[in-house]
């Protein structure tokens, strides 16, 4: 009687699908979480067996289950698959397998010749591999990459190992007896390994080692919070050890990162009278920070270090002669703003010679409010200011207020001529408190006014010399009237430096002086013309430009010409000059730049010459031999396979009689689509004994491996 009516119950439940066995796709819902797809069902009365055949699909929950042929024990909860067995999520997460058994709802199981493909497509397979849950599994003689894998050709590299243990839930994979492998061959043995899963959120751990400045590295990464992770990198060499350490921490208004370093690598000095001085406790640390809160942004960069030599030559920091750190806050409203800031510096030069005394600014604040005049804003007032406080220990302090004032129009006419005028007054006032040698006070009281006539025209032409190619042309001038320059403005120069460059993108500039210390005077004109040829094969862009000045600071040379030119043939070969002439059409800055690529070759060539550095660039501390610089730098790279790339650079002084070579780097590179490596040799000949800077070769090395430091 049992017997037939589970007999009843089976032909009921297939009654709609009574031609399953013949007919093709067939759909049978086996509950109400379950379907499945075959070309052909049958079913085992008497074992209580459903066989399916032929392209099996299955349906459930949020899985994809395929196979050639399946068997469903109802009676035992049990689900036997054979040939092409594969189990997709909703995620994206694939199982595949030759063979394997199932129990609940494929939440448990067995299967041959394992492989699991994550959603980056690393791979995991085995020979066997056991489903603890849907979150749990341990495999057997497993092997896992997250490179390309092609038939017939093993991986460039895997992790293979006789026990894994896969945890998805705390997105980790931990090997025993593990072999890091190099296509196929083992370089590596580890009792025990683990590493995350790929794309698993940030966890603790050893990173690769890598080779830096002579040592190797070897770092270590901690995860305190989702929000906060430290790595501690201690630096390996055979003299020395410095450990490096760097913090990051994201807040819910804005981050902040703390960077430094601390050791005793061997430090060297050379004093006046020869003698050698000894230097331990060698230390960095660099810490930013950046804030906001509603329209108020806020934030901190503090620089400091023991020595220069120890940037350099350990850190591989060049060309700081001091450091500088700051407070900051700021708002923004349209074009109105208001900074505050206030800076520290760290001398870094040679002390017997540094006439560097180190100040503390604070406050230094900026601002500006732009008042419309009219309705479309072509009328409009400005106010801008700039204060600070300046204070040099024992030397002097300073207070400094300047405003700015001025009455702006522009206007466009109907053939496009654009005209833009302003009335401007800059009113100055500074309190300065000299304490001379003697210990004795000097109070100074200084104020000045600056009134100018500003203007500006230009003339923005374009035209279509073809379908394919267009020409603009620009002329542009500016006339700014203002008030003599008087030798006594000079007191003015306290804290600003007194030098500035002239280029195309300042040219029309009223005041090219940097800061509030230094001003034009005298009356300027500058003009110039800017041209830009364009096609589908190559760009031209020329300009030439000129100002010319009477009683103003530098009346000497009161004509100034600046230029330059940039022409790119079909993104391939693009070259670049910029210079500066006196009106005697003597060299002031002269910059070439080429840079080239063509099939698997790249290069790049670059000339820089600065003449009369003391009158144009230069502090009065400040000297260099025969007053001018010339220096030539190079680049070069080779692609010699799309994986494969070789590099070299250098930068060369050849002012002297002899050429000098200041630097030089070579590199290799290997990239591919799960690991990286780099080497390079640096070796930089600037010396400075007097405060520790010498000829040295560094090396580096580094290896990234994708889902474990990629």
């Amino acid at each position: 009687m049992r017997i037939i009516c589970n007999i009843i119950i089976i032909i009921l439940l297939f009654l709609p699908y009574s031609s399953f066995a013949t007919k093709e796709n067939n759909q049978l819902p086996l509950s109400k979480s379950l379907l499945m797809d075959a070309k052909e069902v049958l079913y085992d009365a008497k074992k209580d067996l459903i066989i399916a055949q032929g392209n099996v699909t299955i349906f459930m929950d949020n899985y994809r289950f395929n196979a050639d042929l399946l068997t469903l024990d109802i009676k035992n909860n049990l689900m036997y698959a054979q040939g092409n067995v594969r189990i997709e999520n909703d995620l994206g997460k694939v199982i595949i397998g030759e063979g394997a058994v199932f129990q609940h709802k494929l939440k448990w199981g067995i299967i041959e010749e394992f492989a699991i493909r994550f959603v980056d497509n690393s791979i995991v397979a085995a020979k066997l591999g056991k489903i603890l849950n849907d979150k749990q599994m341990v495999l057997y003689k497993s092997s896992f990459t997250p490179c390309s894998v092609c038939k017939n050709k093993k991986p460039f590299w895997q992790v293979s190992a006789r026990d894994t243990y896969v945890d998805l839930k705390e997105e980790t994979i931990i090997y025993k007896h593990a072999f890091f492998q190099i296509y196929g061959t083992p370089i590596m043995y580890a009792p025990f390994f683990s590493h995350p899963t790929p794309n698993a959120s940030a966890k603790s751990g050893f990173l690769v080692p890598e080779m830096k400045s002579g040592g190797v590295l070897i770092p270590f990464y901690y995860r305190a919070k989702s929000n906060l992770d430290i790595t501690l990198s201690p630096r390996v060499a055979k003299k020395y050890i410095i450990y490096e350490a760097e913090l990051r921490h994201k807040l819910k208004y804005g981050q902040y990162q703390i960077a430094g370093s601390y050791g005793t690598p061997p430090f060297k000095v050379k004093t006046d009278n020869n003698q050698e001085l000894d230097k331990t406790d060698r230390y960095h640390i660099f810490t930013n920070g950046n804030f906001h809160n509603n329209n108020l942004w806020y934030g901190f960069d503090v620089r400091r270090s023991s020595d220069k030599a120890y940037l350099k030559n350990y850190h591989q920091m060049y060309g700081e002669s001091y450091l500088t750190s700051k407070l900051y806050t700021y708002t923004l409203s349209d074009r109105n703003y208001l900074n505050v800031e206030g800076y520290y510096f760290q001398d870094l030069r040679e002390k017997q010679n540094s006439q560097f005394n180190v100040p503390v600014i604070f406050p230094f604040i900026t601002s500006q409010n732009i008042i419309p005049i009219n309705d479309d804003e072509t009328i409009y007032a400005a106010v801008k200011n700039s204060t600070l406080v300046y204070n040099e220990q024992l030397k002097k302090r300073i207070a400094r207020t300047a405003f700015d004032l001025s009455l702006n129009t522009n206007y466009i006419t109907d053939s496009g001529q654009l005209y833009s005028f302003a009335l401007a007054n800059r009113m100055d006032a500074y309190s300065v408190n000299l304490v001379a040698e003697n210990l004795t006070d000097k109070d100074l009281n200084l104020y000045r006014n600056i009134p100018e006539f500003q203007s500006k025209w230009q003339l923005p032409i374009s035209r279509a010399l073809s379908p394919k190619t267009s020409i603009d042309i620009e002329p542009t001038t500016s006339i700014t009237i203002g008030k003599k320059f008087d030798p006594k403005y000079n007191k003015f120069g306290i804290v600003d430096a007194s030098k500035y460059e002239l280029m195309e993108s300042n040219l029309f500039n009223p005041n090219r002086f940097n800061g509030v210390d230094y001003h034009e005077y005298g009356n300027r004109l500058n003009y110039g013309l800017g041209s830009t040829l364009l096609s589908e094969s190559y760009y031209l862009k020329l300009f030439l430009g000129s100002t010319i000045y009477e009683d103003n600071v530098d009346d000497n040379n009161n004509m100034d010409y600046v230029g330059s030119s940039t022409l790119d043939i079909l993104n391939n070969v693009e070259l670049f000059y910029s210079f500066r002439r006196t009106k005697d059409l003597k060299p002031i800055r002269d910059e070439v730049n080429l840079t080239a690529n063509y099939d698997r070759y790249s290069a790049n060539v670059g000339f820089s010459s600065l003449n009369n550095i003391s009158k144009y660039y230069a502090e009065d501390d400040f000297f260099v031999a025969k007053n001018k610089i010339k220096q030539l730098y190079s680049g070069f790279e080779y692609k010699l396979t799309s994986n494969i790339s070789l590099g070299a650079s250098s930068r060369i002084d050849f002012e002297r009689k002899k050429f000098k070579l200041l630097e030089r780097t070579i590199k290799m590179t290997y990239h591919n689509d799960c690991a990286s490596i780099s080497l390079k040799i640096y070796d930089n000949y600037t010396i400075n004994e007097k405060i520790g800077v010498s000829k040295a070769r560094r090396y580096g090395f580094k290896i990234g491996l994708k889902v474990l430091n990629m």
